[in-house]
């Protein structure tokens, strides 16, 4: 016979394990959900980087109108309504998980972020702004999760920003073991056995619902060309050194270079921040043109269509994409800077192609994108990974790795925090200000 007290435990444990299953069932829905509104995402800014691109076509001078007041049109919605909205995506989602007020995490993370991320990523990329989906993804994973995770009343809120954040990431490039990778190196730091289980099982959800509605790809293509470290390892180290100092150089740009510039210019970029938002708009909208529309966007086409030689190389490619996404980052709009990465990897690799005739130019272009993102991010295991998982090379992990490796240490010398985590931290102090 059980005592009273044992019927009880037996009683709590069974409602303990309802709700469990309740909540888990909950959070479960709210993966898929997160691999579902990505992909509608991606799809959303496809049509929009193709609308752009049609205007451009018929007439190329179009942008020097579109480009600049459209900046500014999204810059003063940004400003008056969504400030959490702004930028990548990544910084804030990182913001977030050390935030404790739920008002701060609405504030970055709330249903109303989640929309006008949606919207205003897809007006900068009509407006042919050089950003990519995958950093704001991020922000959009995060912004689902947070919202099923507060209808099953959970109280670990920072596990599912951090899970809903990679799985956007993962759902942005139809890539798991990149999520994985993201998740590990950028978004968690100190995390359980069981939490890190529950935000794996999260992301391989959202990865699944992803690619039922986009269906299963590489982002950039398979490329066939094999790569081992022993046949590439004098492109590994030039490329990972080369890379290591631009991608930090990009990093020195959007940050201390705008505080630079706004001293230089005596606080004008905060001062009339519409005004900047439009000068950067004009001043990318005459690259772009000067660079036949290569610069524009997210990279998508330039970097497909140099892996697969379907582009010829030039020195010029990476030094017009750089400066396109750094007026992007340093106006302010809506719109990642993963996707601009990649491809400005890639246009190194295709102007460093000559410096290796022996080498496959494939090859090269491959080693320097994960260079580049490397360099950029600091986050070496990623860029290997995304990497071969976009392009579909699982045989050439290890040079990938290498050349990641090489990239991320140099640049750690000039620009010694990861940038994500630096920027992460100014949008924290600037929230803790406003509170006081």
């Amino acid at each position: 016979m059980h005592t009273a007290a044992q019927r009880a435990e037996d009683r709590d444990s069974i409602q303990e394990i309802v709700h469990s299953w309740r909540d888990y069932t909950i959070l479960l829905i709210g993966a898929l959900a997160t691999g579902l509104v990505v992909a509608f995402f991606a799809l959303a800014t496809d049509e929009a980087h193709r609308i752009f691109f049609r205007v451009f076509e018929a007439n190329k001078a179009a942008p020097l109108l579109i480009t600049p007041l459209a900046f500014a049109a999204i810059m003063w919605i940004v400003l008056r309504y969504f400030p959490g909205t702004a930028g990548s995506g990544v910084p804030q989602t990182i913001a977030a998980q050390h935030l404790q007020s739920n008002a701060a995490r609405r504030y970055l993370l709330g249903p109303h972020i989640l929309v006008m991320k949606i919207v205003l990523v897809m007006a900068a990329m009509l407006a042919g702004a050089s950003v990519g989906r995958e950093g704001p993804s991020v922000q959009i994973g995060a912004a689902v999760m947070l919202f099923f995770a507060t209808i099953a009343h959970r109280h670990d809120k920072r596990t599912f920003i951090m899970a809903g954040a990679a799985a956007g990431f993962a759902a942005a490039f139809n890539t798991p073991i990149a999520g994985i990778a993201f998740f590990v190196e950028e978004i968690v730091r100190e995390k359980s056995y069981k939490a890190r289980l529950t935000m794996i099982t999260v992301i391989l959800a959202a990865s699944i619902a992803a690619i039922n509605l986009t269906g299963d790809y590489h982002y950039f293509g398979y490329i066939k060309t094999d790569i081992t470290l022993n046949s590439s390892w004098l492109p590994v180290i030039v490329l990972g050194l080369i890379c290591g100092v631009l991608g930090s150089g990009f990093n020195l740009a959007i940050t201390k270079g705008r505080a630079a510039l706004s001293r230089a210019t005596n606080g004008f970029d905060k001062k009339k921040p519409l005004i900047f938002a439009a000068i950067c708009g004009l001043a990318l909208a005459l690259i772009c043109i000067a660079s036949d529309g290569m610069a524009f966007g997210s990279g998508y086409e330039i970097g497909y269509g140099l892996l697969h030689g379907e582009t010829p190389t030039a020195w010029w490619h990476p030094v017009a994409k750089i400066g396109a996404t750094i007026l992007s980052a340093l106006s302010g709009v809506p719109g990642g800077t993963i996707s601009p990465s990649l491809s400005i990897g890639v246009t190194i690799g295709g102007a460093a192609v000559p410096l290796f005739p022996d080498t496959p130019a494939s090859v090269i272009m491959l080693l320097a994108m994960a260079g580049y993102f490397a360099g950029f991010t600091q986050s070496p295991f990623t860029a290997a990974v995304i990497a071969l998982e976009i392009t579909g090379k699982a045989t050439a992990f290890l040079p990938l790795l290498a050349v990641a490796l090489i990239a991320a240490t140099i640049s750690r010398i000039f620009f010694p925090a990861p940038i994500y985590h630096f920027l992460a931290e100014g949008i924290v102090d600037n929230i803790r200000k406003k509170k006081r």
